[in-house]
């Protein structure tokens, strides 16, 4: 018998004992501390080494097993264990062995494993006497199996099977929703057939004869299963109920597919000569190990199969969720609603809300609690922040950013867990926005608001209503203004052409824009306006009386004169005709004198034979006939005799009277068209 055949039939308590006191000092741990027994959270020994760099403090935990191999839960818990006791490193030692994962997770944890093999070397090795007490049948896995209603029941003709793998699996995939207790398990066996097939061969360039013989394995429905034959064949499965399987198909046909099996391991090129086969023994093979755990607040079935893990969890009973929810709200406030639970895919939730409190915890499918959140509510968060800001609410972002108006503007941030109120001044009030914005509209909208509307972003945006329209004002924090958006009316032009002493003509609205004619003593007006208060087009136009009020005034003319006018693009020509003399104004549509002069009436001039009379740009131009010749004579404005020229009638002054036609050639009868 080895030396871990008789240390896995210690109980537990000596085992735990030998680990601490006789077998970790060789290996030159000191200041030892046996913990084991109920209550030892995880962790049976405490331990302290000195190393190369420096001393540290090791965990220790022991697992006296004989068949079932140490998973990566213990691995896990062992970790967490470590630091509730303050370690740095961490041991399992155990009888048995370690699955893969639990080697993988140690390697990160900094958890060195012992398994059997190694403790047996190290035993050896440093010489320590073993307390030779002869084995029982009360094993440790006896023990938890029997005590979980789960039995050795005997398999005639043997089974394939690694039972420890299928439980490790089962374990490692439960563990990870919470605390778990075996049940009962539930083994399906199915038919295997092992046969001996033997083929003989040779090569075409090689006519030796060869042998190929093979053990293989052919499942009840027909499967290659020759794979199993590397697990060791127990005549005993441990499980609750074990149910048998027998063939899906024909013996026959599972022969014929073992020497198929077989041929596929030929070389290559290789030529049968002849095949024998022989069953050599019928026997089972674990297909299927299902494994009821109670987990947490519920039970699940973890199905092993070859290929396959599966868990399916029994739906907790609404009394069980409901008494962890009355115990979880408790522990935060005293209970003044019921709380609410629902179901999903991946647990349940509970959720509860008074005036001051609301409580989420999440629990996964076996009712371990995973997440819970406890906080205050939005409500109640407002009233925190009023306590400490005594001002009116503007806005709240998310549920504990609260926004307030007082003196200032101020943002108060709550927090939800410890309710504790952060405030800080960050712009000016809703009172002042609004006066500034009360100030501009009565400015340039030219009425009092009816209506005020407010908002607050990134700025104050304060919309007013009036009768001349609507004004959206972007006011900065800092209290200037940003932007203002107008939506004037057709009173805000009639307010507007009221105020600068007009008379309305017309008015009228035609989608975007607003156009207006007005009028006063001296002038009329024509106004385009986008509805957004732009004004688009503004056009002045001088009445003619005004005009002719100029004319005289600039004049100083006394008295009534003969009166005419000729409107130009841009403006208005006037003439005065008194006492013989024209009196002439260009005056701008907007009444500005941009030329004048005085000018005689041609008609007051009397000369013999006139033949053409008018006027040009240098003054009055006057052709006689007197017989034999003509005469040119050119006057100024006022009637003084500028230039005189003459040429005689006949061939030979014809080219001088062309030139002197064209030279005195009037252009105009009409003063007006002098301006």
């Amino acid at each position: 018998m080895s030396i871990t055949d008789y240390l896995a039939h210690l109980d537990p308590i000596s085992f735990e004992k030998f680990i601490a006191y006789e077998f970790l000092p060789k290996l030159g741990f000191k200041n030892i501390k046996w913990i084991g027994g109920s209550g030892d959270k995880g962790v049976d020994i405490l331990a302290l080494k000195e190393e190369l760099d420096g001393i540290h403090k090791y965990a220790i935990q022991i697992k006296r097993y004989t068949k079932t191999k140490i998973g990566e839960k213990t691995v896990r818990d062992l970790y967490s264990s470590m630091t509730l006791y303050d370690c740095d490193k961490g041991i399992i030692i155990t009888t048995s062995d370690f699955t893969a994962d639990a080697i993988e997770v140690a390697s990160k944890y900094n958890i060195s494993l012992i398994n059997g093999i190694r403790l047996s070397d190290l035993i050896q090795q440093k010489q320590i006497r073993v307390p030779m007490r002869p084995p029982t049948k009360d094993s440790e896995d006896s023990q938890i199996m029997e005590k979980e209603n789960i039995k050795e029941i005997k398999v005639n003709e043997g089974v394939y099977l690694d039972i420890n793998d299928a439980i490790n699996k089962a374990e490692n995939l439960v563990g990870k929703y919470g605390n778990y207790k075996i049940k009962r398990t539930e083994a399906i066996l199915k038919r295997l057939y092992v046969f001996q097939v033997k083929i003989g061969y040779n090569f075409q360039n090689d006519r030796r004869r060869r042998v190929l013989s093979s053990q293989i394995a052919i499942g009840g429905n027909g499967e290659d299963l020759s794979k199993i034959l590397e697990t060791p064949m127990q005549k005993t499965i441990i499980a609750s109920e074990v149910k048998y399987e027998k063939l899906g198909v024909e013996y026959a046909k599972i022969t014929t597919l073992a020497v198929e099996v077989a041929k596929r391991r030929l070389p290559h090129y290789s030529h049968i000569i002849d095949i024998s086969k022989e069953l050599k023994k019928k026997s089972w093979y674990l297909d299927t190990y299902k494994i009821i755990f109670q987990v947490e607040l519920t039970e699940a079935v973890v199905t092993v199969s070859r290929n396959n893990l599966n868990i399916i969890f029994k739906p907790i009973d609404n009394e069980k969720l409901e008494k962890l929810a009355l115990m979880e709200i408790k522990k935060e406030t005293e209970l003044k609603n019921s709380p609410k639970i629902s179901r999903d895919n991946d647990g349940y939730t509970i959720n509860y809300q008074d005036d001051k409190i609301e409580i989420r915890i999440k629990l996964n499918k076996a009712g371990k609690i995973i997440q819970k959140t406890v906080r205050i509510t939005k409500d109640y968060a407002i009233k925190l922040a009023q306590n400490k800001v005594n001002g009116n609410i503007v806005k709240v972002e998310g549920d504990y950013d609260v926004f307030l108006t007082a003196d200032y503007l101020y943002k108060c941030h709550v927090n939800p867990y410890s309710k504790n109120v952060l405030c800080n001044k960050i712009g000016v009030s809703l009172i002042n926005a609004q006066k500034i914005a009360l100030e501009d509209f009565i400015n340039n909208m030219f009425s009092k608001p009816m209506r005020t509307e407010y908002d607050l972003r990134d700025s104050w945006i304060i919309l007013e209503n009036g009768i001349t329209g609507s004004a959206k004002y972007e006011i900065s924090l800092e209290g200037t203004i940003k932007s203002v958006n107008k939506n004037i009316n057709e009173n805000y032009l009639k307010i507007f052409i009221a105020n600068h002493g007009y008379n309305l003509y017309s008015i009228k609205s035609c989608g975007d824009k607003i156009s207006a004619i007005a009028y006063d003593s001296n002038f009329s007006y024509a106004f385009i306006w986008k509805t957004n208060g732009e004004l688009i087009y503004q056009k002045v136009k001088i009445n003619d009386s005004y005009a002719i009020r100029m004319t005289y005034s600039l004049f100083n003319i006394q008295g009534k004169c003969k009166e005419n006018l000729m409107s130009d693009k841009e403006s208005v020509k006037v003439n005065l005709l008194c006492n013989n003399m024209h009196y002439l104004a260009k005056i701008s549509d907007d009444g500005k004198i941009l030329s004048s002069r005085k000018i005689i009436d041609i008609n007051t001039i009397k000369m013999n034979n006139i033949v053409s009379i008018g006027y040009n740009k240098r003054g009055i131009i006057i052709k006689t006939d007197s017989g034999n010749k003509y005469e040119y004579i050119m006057l100024s404005y006022e009637g003084s005799i500028i230039k005189k020229d003459e040429c005689k009638k006949g061939i030979w002054d014809k080219l001088k009277c062309l030139k002197l036609d064209n030279e005195y050639k009037p252009i105009t009868k009409n003063p007006l068209e002098l301006l």
